[in-house]
Order: structure tokens, then sequence, then C-alpha cells
């Protein structure tokens, strides 16, 4: 964990890099690191859109409080280049990476009719597919 979020950190870095290609790079690895950690990412989006509801999607339990502030470091930087980033296919890729994690938010509290417990599991519903992130470059 912790060599992934160095790598992670060493990315943010390069987020706003004048070089789209780069900035893509740069979006694709953090999007592989959110579907590795995806558990702290639905905490940190979760957080992000219910403040108040602390506890709905908690972070798992042997995260420090240092971990978890990377945590939602990256997602801010994801969040950011959804958002702002001036060349589509970069946005597109944020975008899905993103949605990901929120559509899972969604699915879980539709099939458990609320959010879960500290020790939920997300799982995927028949017709719900990870984002094909490699094709969004045309």
């Amino acid at each position: 964990l912790d060599i992934d979020l160095q790598i992670a950190s060493s990315l943010q870095t390069c987020v706003g890099d004048g070089s789209p290609l780069v900035r893509y790079e740069v979006v694709v690895s953090l999007a592989n690191l959110v579907d590795k950690y995806l558990l702290a990412f639905l905490a940190c989006s979760h957080e992000v859109s219910h403040p108040d509801d602390e506890g709905q999607f908690p972070f798992p339990s042997e995260l420090d409080s240092e971990i978890k502030q990377r945590f939602k470091l990256i997602w801010r930087d994801l969040r950011e280049i959804q958002n702002r980033d001036p060349y589509p296919s970069v946005a597109l890729v944020a975008n899905r990476t993103v949605s990901y994690v929120n559509e899972r938010i969604l699915r879980t509290k539709l099939s458990t009719g609320s959010a879960p417990s500290a020790n939920y599991a997300v799982t995927d519903s028949g017709n719900f597919q990870r984002p094909r992130i490699q094709s969004a470059i045309g």
C-alpha cells in the first residue's frame, strides 16, 4: 500500500503537465489504483458528496488518518481533472473513473436499501461493467 501511494504521489505532480498524453497516462495509472483500493475510494467519494453521513461508507479500518488523507488527495485530483482538463479524452477517462466509483456507491445503496455497515462488501450486478479506460483516447 505504501509503495502504491508513493507512486501515486509522484504521479500527482504530473497532473498539471502541459502534455495531454502525460495527463492521460497519469489518469489511467490512478484509475488502476482506484480499482485496486476501491473501498477507500468509495469512502472518499461518499465523504465528498455526503460530509454529514460519517460512517455510512467508512474507510477500511486498517487505514490510518495519514493514508486516508493521501487517498482523499488522489480523489481530489481525479475530480479536478474530470471537471477542468481542457483535453476531452483526458477528462473522459477521469470521468469514467469517478463515475465507476459513484455508481458502485449507488448500486450498493440500492441493493441494501441503505448504506452498508463498516464490513460491507460491494458486488457487481449483472450489467454493470468496469469502464474501458484504455479505449478513451481516439
